[in-house]
């Protein structure tokens, strides 16, 4: 299935990001910012490739901007209304590790509003390795969390 797809979560699979892979390398890499910026740029590129006709902004392109989410997708709609969806990016090198870290910041970001924000979750598995690397994504995580198709951890 496809991101436009309506379930719960959409896969993109291997076959759709041939040729958008980073060119930074992350396999083998302990460090999880090179990790993650590999994925946000996986992400980025996808998002340039399936959505010619949006304005796809990487809000760490350069340096870490502290913003509670990693890219911003605009679409421009009937009557020049725009349509805007906040997307963070999880990466792992990993392809079962499904608990990730959600920050404080990126929580009240997603919730603020009633949650009405379209705030969605691209986690990208098998980083770095172009033969495996899938990307899972969540439309309106934080209805999704509402209404229990998510759950939410706690650790100490």
């Amino acid at each position: 299935p496809h991101l436009s797809s309506v379930g719960m979560v959409s896969v993109v699979p291997n076959s759709e990001l041939r040729g958008l892979f980073p060119s930074s390398a992350c396999r083998g890499s302990r460090n999880s910012d090179s990790t993650g910026k590999w994925g946000e740029s996986l992400v980025y590129q996808y998002l340039l490739n399936k959505h010619p006709e949006a304005e796809v902004c990487w809000m760490n392109k350069d340096k870490e901007s502290l913003a509670a989410y990693d890219i911003k997708l605009m679409f421009k709609g009937e009557n020049n209304l725009q349509s805007t969806r906040f997307i963070e990016v999880k990466t792992t090198r990993f392809s079962d590790k499904n608990v990730f870290e959600l920050s404080f910041n990126e929580f009240t970001f997603m919730s603020s509003q009633g949650g009405q924000i379209n705030f969605d979750i691209y986690r990208v598995y098998n980083a770095g390795d172009s033969t495996r690397v899938t990307i899972t994504a969540v439309r309106n995580a934080y209805s999704k969390l509402k209404n229990h198709g998510l759950k939410l951890c706690l650790a100490i």
